[in-house]
């Protein structure tokens, strides 16, 4: 079937036309290429699986080669600048569904710069409302309190710092008045610098309340990111108790036995 000036294979979803603009019937939604084709400026392989908004426009496909696309983005300044990202050949890239034609995430072809920030080549990048929501540090950076390593993939919600994976070839990193080891994912508190959860490598340990710590460690947000619960790295004594390895125990847990609570 030929559509939009494309070639099409195999199952084609069509908007229903409350949907679509003015009403129009026969739109393509969803479909395969059965050729490779150019599709609103943007190459797209054979075989690609694509997919457009509601409104027309192309939302994602695989591209048949290294791309240059556009990308709004705003300074701290509030002015925008629109550099153009060269987008990696053979993968998916995903448009911006309120900016015509401009990039919403894929995988870079060669670094991006944004100012302090450099997005390694190889990697996906996300844009959200004009910043950066995605990205693999090319050098290391800072993200929010801490300085983090070239290779640590990033996320930010709303521009605030949201999560971070270590690389696992670099490690300790200082990091929350912890040492964190390589391959630690973390996430921060919603709009604070703290904590609120971690995820250590079995075969690695984080130091907390003097215990070696493993495998997901929770903090407390609304209590300053203290220590909430986490997986013992190495058998421990906790409240007078012998725990193993392994077993995963609680703040409370450390005051038993002790004849004490929290706000002695």
């Amino acid at each position: 079937m030929t559509l939009r000036g494309a070639n099409w294979q195999g199952k084609i979803e069509f908007a229903e036309p409350a949907h679509a603009p003015n009403g129009v019937r026969g739109q393509i939604i969803d479909g395969t290429l059965a050729a490779a084709a150019l599709l609103d400026g943007i190459p797209c392989r054979k075989g690609s699986q694509v997919a457009f908004f509601w409104g027309g426009q192309l939302m994602s496909c695989t591209l048949s080669q290294d791309t240059d696309i556009t990308a709004t983005l705003l300074k701290s300044d509030g002015t925008a600048q629109a550099p153009k990202l060269r987008c990696l050949a053979n993968d998916t890239v995903r448009l911006d569904g309120l900016r015509f034609g401009e990039l919403g995430g894929c995988r870079l072809a060669a670094p991006g710069e944004f100012g302090d920030m450099s997005c390694a080549a190889g990697e996906r990048i996300l844009i959200s409302n004009g910043h950066v929501a995605a990205c693999t540090f090319a050098r290391p950076a800072r993200l929010g309190p801490l300085d983090l390593p070239a290779g640590t993939a990033v996320t930010y919600y709303e521009r605030r710092p949201s999560n971070f994976r270590l690389p696992a070839e670099i490690g300790p990193i200082a990091g929350f008045g912890l040492s964190l080891p390589a391959g630690t994912e973390a996430a921060f508190c919603y709009r604070e610098d703290m904590p609120e959860r971690l995820l250590v490598s079995r075969a690695a340990y984080v130091t907390v309340e003097n215990l070696r710590l493993t495998g997901f460690i929770e903090f407390d947000c609304s209590a300053d990111g203290r220590f909430n619960s986490g997986m013992l790295f190495e058998d421990a004594i906790i409240g007078g108790k012998w725990r193993q390895r392994g077993e995963t125990f609680f703040r409370d847990d450390l005051r038993l036995g002790m004849g004490k609570s929290d706000s002695d």
